[in-house]
């Protein structure tokens, strides 16, 4: 029972990603992995674990396992173990969630997403004391797309790249939605937060991440409400909500900006407010990817492959393509240029996988996080990886433990 309970509590502190700091969520998972190890050992629930099991474990581990098929090639090794550090909870999460899967009790589930929700929400406040501490309004007058103001407090206080905390406020609200219908009465504090984490989203411009929350909530509604009128009155309210959005700012400018972008390749001549870097990115993943679409060049050596075609680029600003590191911003075209054509294919094949056998609510995850990866590299960032492993290995055990109480039923 003791070890039960640790293990419990070890699974909710997992819930801590979007507050705890790199170093200490290391920390909190290796925790956890030790007492998952023990507990496996203890119980031998290894035992319970059939061949398609390890089948599974395999295909959620994709992006691990494929480093790890490609070490005996690699040049680079400290860029190798960086990668595999970075990869090693599709392992580890996938590996001991369903070995003790047994262990992992609904209430356990819901009490992770609540820590999880108000880790989101307390990492969020942190940015709201600077905003009203230099003034709201202020901010709101001097913010343009030239000065994102709000971007930058929310950037600088919670020290996470704009897209992943984004997502991260995205799903916490998603989950606080189906909690809503699924209850069928009115929580307050719930409408309240998804309010003040959508709200801060908006602020700091996070477009995919509202896109998705669209997207989820429309799921949702579809699968929730019976009644078509309904479904069809919400979708209008939605349509109508995203269209006065656009109108204000800071949305707006960021809107304007990317309708009005030019095809032109960084240069000297150019100011930072002129420089299209989604476009320059974009140049050199095809000029990478015309040179070797077939084998690729290797993990460890994309980054450098992007870096020597960014030399061509006689721009200089503060943010130019020597002083900071752009990935490809998009990881499908990230896989293609590691392992080539096949790499394209079983990454596409890695996410098709849980689209196709997941539950309702598990396409759903994957859906969104499918269509972020075609502007963010989020498997390129640990936060990305564990905030797309944790819910991936927690749906596929959910999943699991349904399947053996109706046969056994």
């Amino acid at each position: 029972m003791k070890w039960s309970k640790l293990y419990t509590f070890s699974t909710l502190s997992l819930g801590l990603f979007p507050i705890v700091k790199l170093n200490h969520y290391s920390l909190l998972m290796m925790i956890w992995v030790l007492i998952s190890l023990y507990i496996t050992i203890k119980n031998k629930t290894y035992k319970s674990i059939s061949k398609k099991d390890y089948g599974l474990i395999g295909i959620m581990s994709f992006p691990f396992v494929a480093l790890i098929i490609y070490l005996p090639l690699a040049i680079d090794y400290k860029t190798m173990g960086n990668l595999l550090n970075r990869s090693l909870p599709f392992l580890l999460f996938s590996f001991f969630f369903l070995l003790n899967y047994s262990f992992f009790s609904k209430q356990t589930l819901r009490r992770t997403l609540v820590v999880m929700i108000i880790a989101t929400v307390m990492v969020v406040l942190k940015s709201w004391n600077s905003i009203f501490s230099e003034g709201f309004g202020t901010l709101w007058r001097e913010n343009s797309f030239y000065n994102p103001t709000f971007r930058n407090i929310f950037q600088n206080t919670t020290h996470i790249h704009l897209p992943y905390l984004g997502l991260i406020c995205v799903f916490a609200s998603l989950i606080l939605v189906y909690q809503c219908f699924n209850v069928r009465r009115i929580n307050y504090i719930s409408i309240i937060t998804i309010i003040f984490l959508l709200f801060s989203v908006y602020l700091f411009s996070a477009r995919m991440a509202l896109i998705c929350f669209f997207i989820g909530f429309l799921g949702i509604v579809i699968r929730e409400l019976k009644s078509f009128m309904t479904k069809v009155t919400v979708f209008g309210s939605m349509i109508l909500l995203i269209g006065v959005a656009f109108l204000y700012t800071p949305m707006k400018e960021r809107y304007h900006n990317l309708v009005e972008w030019k095809a032109q390749l960084p240069n000297k001549d150019m100011q930072p407010h002129e420089v299209n870097y989604r476009y320059a990115i974009l140049h050199c993943t095809q000029h990478v990817l015309n040179q070797h679409w077939l084998m690729g060049v290797g993990p460890d050596n994309v980054q450098k492959s992007l870096n020597d075609c960014y030399k061509s680029f006689d721009y200089v600003g503060y943010d130019d393509f020597q002083t900071q590191t752009y990935n490809s911003h998009n990881q499908y075209f990230d896989y293609w240029m590691k392992y080539g054509i096949i790499g394209l294919l079983s990454f596409v094949g890695f996410i098709g996988f849980f689209i196709i056998k997941g539950s309702y609510y598990h396409k759903l995850f994957i859906l969104l996080f499918a269509i972020n990866l075609l502007t963010e590299n989020l498997f390129d960032r640990q936060l990305g990886v564990v905030l797309f492993t944790l819910f991936n290995a927690i749906f596929v055990v959910v999943k699991k433990q349904r399947f053996e109480k109706s046969f056994s039923s």
